[in-house]
């Protein structure tokens, strides 16, 4: 951190300029939030900061500051300082005890994340800004990983997410390496942390009216996946097979006398929704076939809400910061949707549907 208090209750910043004269007064530096002492560290490669003692753990300073954090906080402040917004550096307020990278136009924090922390934390920290009527805003200090042409988003990464009518789902990472901002945008789920996505950078040279110019420039567009459903079967099969043989879900699937080469083909369908939940897609579809749809016959009605109860019980959905926690059940709607293309269901009102055909599993083959 950059800001400490010195003996007489005086918040002092260091900064290039005063660093040597900071070092020479050799004064009794104590952070704002734990009132603990901190060290000033002004060496010659790191950029100068105050720095709790080894061992002193700060209840609002959730993650060790690394010197990537330090230089992206230095640049996000000069950036908005030189665009003559009213920035202050690490204010604390008292009331929540939590001490923000940077606090704009008295009603806007901006909190820069490079550490893996748990979600809950921000949450916490994102309702405490909004209990005192503050905006907050968390950028991703983390690189977002491509394999093979698809981009790899962490479950913490995926906690970052917002949505917009034309850049779908989307999140905003900084590099301060070079300075520049990326968006990621049009973010759709493949399989697994896979994901498809648009990406655009953008540099500091540009200003925050010219970047929001740059982004309204951009239109929804989705992505068509083709999926080839027998052969994600069979690899769904053998996956179990090696590396879930004894997870809970196989043993009941086995007990009950399935497998799961030969459940019905519309159990396991990889949507493009299903990165909201933990559970795996042909878990939570087996179960809810298993204890909902299979009791019901040809011409049987239900409501979107009553399978909405079942669904609910089984899946885990993720922690996301900004999204309603009922964002997973987009999943389900996409669900019921499949489903009526393949013929099993039709919505014949809003929200309520009638059986047309029964999930049958395949039959079982003898070699």
């Amino acid at each position: 951190m950059f800001t400490a208090q010195d003996e007489n209750g005086q918040s002092i910043t260091v900064t290039e300029t005063n660093r040597h004269l900071l070092k020479k007064a050799s004064k009794f530096y104590m952070c704002h939030c734990c009132q603990e002492e901190v060290i000033l560290k002004n060496g010659e490669i790191k950029i100068p900061h105050f720095a709790h003692k080894k061992g002193r753990k700060c209840q609002a300073a959730s993650e060790g500051e690394t010197s990537r954090h330090l230089n992206a906080k230095k640049l996000l402040l000069g950036w908005l300082k030189y665009q003559n917004f009213q920035v202050e550096l690490e204010h604390y307020f008292p009331v929540i005890k939590s001490q923000a990278d940077l606090f704009v136009e008295n009603n806007i924090v901006i909190e820069y994340q490079c550490s893996t922390i748990p979600i809950s934390q921000m949450f916490e920290r994102t309702e405490n800004y909004l209990s005192l009527g503050l905006k907050p805003y968390w950028i991703l200090g983390q690189k977002v990983v491509m394999k093979q042409g698809k981009y790899v988003f962490s479950t913490f990464q995926l906690a970052f997410l917002l949505k917009d009518k034309q850049l779908g789902y989307f999140l905003l990472s900084f590099h301060p390496e070079e300075k520049c901002f990326e968006l990621f945008y049009h973010i759709q789920h493949y399989v697994g942390k896979y994901f498809f996505a648009s990406s655009m950078k953008l540099s500091t040279n540009y200003s925050l009216e010219a970047m929001q110019e740059k982004i309204t420039g951009i239109r929804f567009k989705s992505l068509f996946v083709k999926r080839n459903r027998k052969l994600e079967r069979e690899h769904l099969s053998y996956f179990y097979a090696k590396y879930k043989a004894k997870s809970a879900f196989l043993k009941q699937l086995y007990q009950d006398g399935y497998a799961i080469i030969n459940l019905p083909p519309e159990i396991g369908v990889q949507l493009p929704s299903q990165f909201l939940v933990h559970t795996p897609a042909v878990e939570w579809q087996f179960k809810l076939w298993e204890n909902f749809l299979k009791l019901l016959e040809i011409g049987d009605t239900f409501s979107k809400e009553h399978i909405a109860q079942y669904f609910q019980k089984y899946v885990m959905s993720i922690k996301m910061i900004f999204l309603p926690l009922n964002e997973s059940h987009l999943l389900l709607a996409e669900y019921l949707l499949f489903l009526e293309k393949e013929g099993v269901l039709v919505e014949y009102i809003l929200d309520r549907y009638k059986i047309k055909r029964q999930m049958m599993c395949k039959e079982k083959s003898y070699h």
